[in-house]
């Protein structure tokens, strides 16, 4: 690496929000490829934007200026960007990113959605005073994208300010807001803000969008330029700032380093398609199974074993090494499209044949790994069918219910990946049972150190399995379609019932025991938003009554989310919930009360959700547990040792 020039400071040294806002929008910057998406979450936002307000420093700006020509990203906006040559005049931002975006997007409401302020109320240490909506419910219905829970009303709507136009106030926020400007700052601002009458109360709201008007205009962000050799400087410089402040994952650097390298003049061409661009087309064509990094992980093993190179579990950026660096990214540069026919073509099969539906998206993201490698492994044109989706949702099932990552580790990833592979290559059907024999051949009883997989012997057992994968075992168990639309994770018996279940003083405790039941996950569903709101507070006999109303009034309308009028309960434990609203309603000494509800919660956890569950492949599910004696694999496949149509293809790589 070449020495960094750390120069003066850009500019005199700071920024203001405004300046930061007008580069933005005029593209004024290139950004480094190794930047990470814009995945900074509201409540970071909020903070930023109340550490603006009180004057706290808010980090510095790290540019680099690069000696050789190379490529750089511009944003397109909406989360996307273009991969273009950089010219070396132009310095290109390393560290910062995620605030150029945030504060661009608190003062446009392009981005990440839009921030109020509330007027009446000083700052406070919380930021309590600013709230986010996504969408604004008035404003942005014909948005596309727009979605009824992400617009939730704000109450008292008429006392926050929105600040998404403050951009358009323009000259207006050149001088001080005072009492005679107030009126027109608002008016322009936000139409849906009431300023008041009251002379004191004007002058306290003009104070405080005077406080907004000082932060808008504050230089308060350092710019630091550095002075590098060439693209490989520029992502050792990111690291090195990352690793030392706030936390990147192995997964950030390692992609920061596949999007730089990808570009290197000597392994590109014209007009090649960019390392997010081919990655994007992996999880797209995974149905969202994979998500970007997901998709990075799964192309990077493959291409390592097609090149004969050791899995690459955990993700480390030292695999990139000079040494290595040019044959594995001619190898993902040429199986990325490969993989992603392959997987589209095997996607559209398991829609068509899933048993699991919405629940497929609750199952552990790594394990969809050993079944796509298997997937691309296979031959090109091998017919899928609804035996191999089978086969399939039972190991993602079980794998994910009984843990074996969480507590096998890295080893089982390997395992699995290797044993998919030379099933895939072979022609064979999803080597389930194989896997499972490698790893009772690793870990006997399947324990390693103080964890082991968890069983399903007993009532304890079926409890433990059910609150490791709530969401993905009432998913199932209420069936729901793979392409429901947008539904709640919410409480049966509402969780206002928590207070009925308050002890008088003396007994030493504030609740009774069984309070913790209305958190299990058999009190749990998942309900169509808008349908949730409407009935999240009532009685359980209310809420079915409800729900079945609108089922038969409208078959595809909110209250019929599963296969039935109930949203997929049961008609047992549908009666135990009613009777447990009934008595809880008239529950008046928590002390002395019977312990019927304690049973219907249990009920609800080892009937309803395991049942359901384990019998989705007969009895194939025990298979999975740790008190079910399996004899090892006799022969751990070496590494990706047959020949298979990918392997031939990346071996023609020099």
């Amino acid at each position: 690496m070449s020495n960094p020039n750390l120069e003066q400071p850009i500019e005199g040294g700071r920024l203001a929000p405004r300046d930061i806002v007008r580069r933005r929008i005029e593209n004024a910057w290139d950004l480094a490829l190794v930047q990470r998406d814009e995945v900074w979450k509201e409540d970071r936002i909020r903070l930023l934007l109340d550490s603006l307000i009180m004057g706290y420093p808010v980090g510095s700006l790290l540019f680099c200026q690069i000696d050789r020509p190379g490529m750089a990203s511009i944003p397109l906006g909406g989360g996307q960007a273009a991969v273009r040559q950089a010219e070396t005049s132009n310095p290109q931002l390393v560290d910062g990113q995620q605030r150029v975006f945030a504060i661009y997007s608190i003062f446009t409401g392009r981005g990440y959605g839009r921030f109020y302020l509330n007027a009446f109320r000083d700052p406070s240490r919380d930021a309590g005073y600013i709230l986010w909506r996504r969408f604004d419910p008035v404003l942005d219905t014909e948005v596309d994208g727009f979605n009824e829970r992400e617009a939730e009303p704000i109450a008292d709507r008429d006392r926050y300010v929105d600040l998404s136009n403050w951009l358009s106030l323009g000259e207006l926020i050149e001088a001080e807001i005072d009492n005679s400007r107030v009126a027109a700052v608002v008016s322009i601002l936000d139409y849906q803000f009431r300023l008041p009458d009251d002379a004191t109360a004007r002058t306290a709201i003009a104070a405080r969008l005077e406080s907004v008007r000082a932060a808008w205009l504050r230089k308060s962000i350092p710019m630091i330029s550095a002075s590098v050799r060439d693209p490989e400087d520029v992502l050792e410089v990111f690291s090195r700032v990352n690793r030392g402040g706030a936390p990147v994952s192995g997964n950030d650097l390692y992609f920061a380093a596949v999007k730089t390298f990808w570009h290197d003049p000597e392994l590109s061409a014209p007009g090649e398609t960019s390392a997010h661009a081919a990655l994007k087309g992996i999880a797209d064509a995974t149905g969202g199974l994979l998500d970007v990094y997901g998709a990075l992980s799964l192309l990077s093993r493959l291409a390592l074993a097609g090149i004969g190179l050791s899995d690459m579990v955990p993700v480390n950026v030292d695999r990139l090494s000079k040494a290595n660096k040019r044959p594995i990214l001619r190898s993902m540069k040429s199986t990325a499209p490969l993989v992603a026919k392959a997987v589209q073509r095997f996607t559209a099969v398991l829609h068509e044949h899933t048993r699991m539906g919405y629940a497929l998206k609750m199952t552990r993201t790594q394990l969809w790994e050993d079944v796509f490698g298997w997937v691309v492994a296979s031959d090109a044109e091998r017919e899928w069918t609804e035996g191999d989706i089978s086969q399939v949702e039972e190991y993602v099932l079980g794998a994910t219910l009984f843990g074996y990552q969480q507590v096998l580790g890295d080893a089982f990833r390997r395992d699995a990946f290797a044993v998919a592979l030379n099933a895939g290559s072979a022609g064979r059907e999803f080597p389930t049972r194989e896997i499972i024999g490698v790893a009772h051949g690793r870990y006997p009883k399947l324990k390693r150190g103080r964890q082991q997989v968890r069983g399903l012997l007993n009532a304890d057992e079926r409890l433990e399995v059910a609150r490791s994968a709530p969401h993905l075992l009432v998913a199932f168990s209420q069936q729901l379609p793979l392409g429901v639309g947008s539904v709640d994770w919410d409480h049966v018996v509402a969780a206002e019932n928590q207070s009925r279940f308050r002890l008088p003083p003396g007994f030493g405790r504030r609740y009774a025991p069984t309070h913790t039941y209305l958190n299990w996950p058999g009190n749990f569903w998942f309900l169509d938003s808008s349908a949730n709101r409407s009935v999240q507070e009532m009685p359980p006999r209310e809420k079915f009554v409800r729900l079945r109303e609108w089922a038969l009034s409208d078959p595809r309308g909110k209250g019929r989310i599963g296969p039935d009028l109930n949203a997929g309960i049961s008609g047992a434990h549908l009666k135990a919930f009613e009777a447990l609203g009934t008595e809880l309603a008239s529950l008046t000494n928590v002390a002395d009360a019977p312990r019927s509800h304690t049973r219907a919660f249990k009920r609800s956890e080892t009937r309803w959700l395991n049942s359901s569950a384990t019998e989705l492949h007969g009895c194939s599910m025990r298979r999975w547990t740790c008190s079910r004696d399996w004899p090892p694999s006799p022969q751990m496949p070496t590494w990706w040792s047959p020949m298979s149509p990918i392997d031939r293809t990346l071996l023609r790589i020099d």
